[in-house]
C-alpha cells in the first residue's frame, strides 16, 4: 500500500463539518425569508449561524486539519477529560466553548446519551419525520430543502427549526452515525425552551462522549464539535 493510502487509514473518521453546514448555507441564504432570520436571531445560535449566512467564511477555512486532529485525538485521557501533552493535562472548559462558539453558559443540561423517544403530536416532527424511527443528516437536509422550495408557502418557523436542526447535525452534535437524537430534534421545534439551556456544556459534554467512545473502540467514527479540539493548540 502507498505511504499516502496508509497515511489515510491512520488518519481519524471525524464527523463535524463547518463545510457541510457552510455549503447550506451559501446554497439557501437568498431564499430564506425576512421572517425565518428574524427567528435566528432570536435564537441562541445565531452567533454562529450568521457567520455563515453572511459568508464570513471561505470554503478553504472550514477545512478541519486532519494531522492536527489525530494528534490530539491520540493524546487525549478518558478519565481525566483532557488532552495530556508534555506531562501536562489540557482542557476544554464550557467556558472556552461559550466563548468560542458564542452560545449560552448558564442553564440546565440534559444526558445526551440516553435514548429519547420520538416525541409525540409535535408539529414540525410529524409534518416532516412523520414515519422515521430516527433522524439522519439526508433527513435532516431534504426537510430543509422542502421547506425552502415554495417561497410563498415557507414557515418561517419550520425553516428555522429545520436550519438550526442542520446545525446541529452537521457541527454542534454530529454523531458517528450522522443522526440526531430525538431530545434534540424536540428541542430544535421548541423556541421557548432553548434559552433554558446550557449549550457550552452540552456541546462539551458530547465531545467528550465522542473522544471517550473513540478510545474505547478505536474503529468507531469520531462524534462530537471536534474543531473545538483547536482551541488547545493555540492556547
Amino acid at each position: 500500500m502507498a505511504e499516502g493510502n496508509e497515511q489515510r487509514d491512520r488518519l481519524p473518521q471525524y464527523r463535524a463539518s463547518l463545510q457541510s453546514f457552510n455549503e447550506k448555507m451559501k446554497t439557501y441564504r437568498k431564499v430564506i425569508s425576512p421572517d425565518a432570520i428574524m427567528r435566528l436571531t432570536s435564537s441562541p445560535f445565531w452567533d454562529i449561524i450568521k457567520v455563515f449566512h453572511l459568508q464570513f467564511l471561505e470554503d478553504s477555512e472550514c477545512k478541519k486539519v486532519d494531522e492536527d486532529i489525530l494528534r490530539m485525538v491520540r493524546a487525549y485521557d478518558t478519565k481525566k477529560q483532557g488532552f495530556v501533552l508534555d506531562q501536562t493535562v489540557h482542557k476544554i472548559t464550557a467556558e472556552d466553548v461559550a466563548t468560542c462558539l458564542g452560545v449560552r453558559l448558564q442553564g440546565v443540561a440534559f444526558p445526551l446519551n440516553k435514548h429519547h423517544q420520538k416525541p409525540k403530536n409535535n408539529r414540525i416532527i410529524d409534518k416532516y419525520f412523520g414515519d422515521a424511527k430516527k433522524v439522519t443528516k439526508v433527513m435532516v437536509d431534504n426537510a430543509l430543502k422542502e421547506a425552502l422550495k415554495d417561497p410563498k408557502k415557507q414557515v418561517p418557523s419550520d425553516v428555522a427549526s429545520l436550519i438550526v436542526m442542520n446545525l446541529f447535525i452537521s457541527f454542534l452534535f454530529c454523531t458517528s452515525g450522522y443522526t440526531l437524537s430525538w431530545k434534540l430534534v424536540e428541542v430544535c421545534t421548541d423556541w421557548t425552551s432553548w434559552r433554558q439551556y446550557s449549550w457550552a456544556s452540552l456541546i462539551l459534554d458530547h465531545l467528550h462522549n465522542g473522544l471517550s467512545k473513540k478510545q474505547q473502540e478505536k474503529d468507531v467514527a469520531l462524534s462530537g464539535c471536534l474543531p473545538l479540539i483547536m482551541v488547545i493548540l493555540v492556547s
